[in-house]
């Protein structure tokens, strides 16, 4: 797993040549400007000097983020999947790993925090910013919509042994929710959650069994796994991906309406 300490100045060099830099993109220094720490990850923003003069499109400074276990899934996104879109709305990668034997992952990406910003919680968006976030995500579903390759090369098709799991999993997610509204929760409310948990898996399965009309859905979307540009008067289309999640199997391929179910409830408060 990468951290600012064992990452060389050759290493970088290689990595970002083999990005796309010319063959004479030369390191100098890597230096640690700032760290966080979360649960599950670290994030470093990292300044980086060359020994001359590189050319405009050479970054000055990156962003490494490291997570685990089990963050294949996000590698996966930034490795494979977003470099097959033309123009994805996602900081470019500049080096993406998943060590299958510590189960830890590293991504070394563009860093934003010059020109973008992310919500501070639990501030919610105004409409026009959640209106952005949905037409970022629309551009991924419409982009990989009944894709020929999804579920063969990208993604694999849902099962019905892991659309249960799922369900349970968030069921069980639910029923802490509930113990804890208590009677603030309502037995008519109660009774329509029990019926959607009750025929969702059966008809997820249905739905996904022709294997059409399927695309990528985020697993988590919400303001804090997207950033919006700074620049003033450049909202619409000005939205990016910060953290793509799509914790289970059956995320992976699902309907788009998946997806926006999060971010309507917003627009309607």
């Amino acid at each position: 797993m990468l951290s600012p300490p064992n990452i060389s100045d050759s290493w970088l060099s290689e990595q970002l040549v083999n990005a796309g830099l010319p063959s004479g993109t030369r390191v100098a220094t890597v230096r640690e400007k700032s760290r966080a720490e979360s649960e599950n990850s670290s994030t470093y923003n990292l300044e980086i000097e060359y020994s001359a003069d590189p050319e405009k499109r050479a970054p000055k400074d990156l962003f490494l983020k490291t997570s685990g276990p089990d963050n294949n899934r996000e590698v996966e996104f930034y490795s494979v999947i977003a470099p097959a879109m033309s123009d994805p709305p996602v900081p470019r990668c500049y080096y993406a790993e998943y060590d299958e034997e510590t189960r830890h992952s590293s991504l070394l990406l563009e860093d934003l925090s010059q020109t973008h910003r992310t919500w501070d919680y639990p501030i919610p968006p105004t409409r026009e910013e959640a209106e952005s976030m949905v037409d970022t995500l629309a551009a991924i579903h419409a982009f990989w919509w009944d894709h020929r390759d999804l579920g063969f090369r990208f993604g694999e098709f849902a099962t019905d042994d892991l659309v249960h799991g799922y369900v349970r999993e968030v069921k069980t997610a639910y029923t802490q929710m509930a113990d804890f509204l208590g009677d603030r929760l309502s037995p008519s409310r109660r009774r329509i959650y029990d019926m959607v948990f009750d025929r969702h898996p059966d008809l997820m399965v249905k739905r996904g069994a022709d294997h059409r009309h399927l695309t990528f859905v985020h697993g988590d979307a919400s303001k804090a796994s997207t950033s919006q540009r700074s620049a003033a008067g450049e909202m619409r289309n000005t939205t990016g991906i910060l953290n793509w999640r799509r914790r289970s199997e059956p995320l992976k391929t699902s309907t788009v309406t998946n997806c926006y179910a999060e971010i309507s409830v917003r627009l309607s408060r």
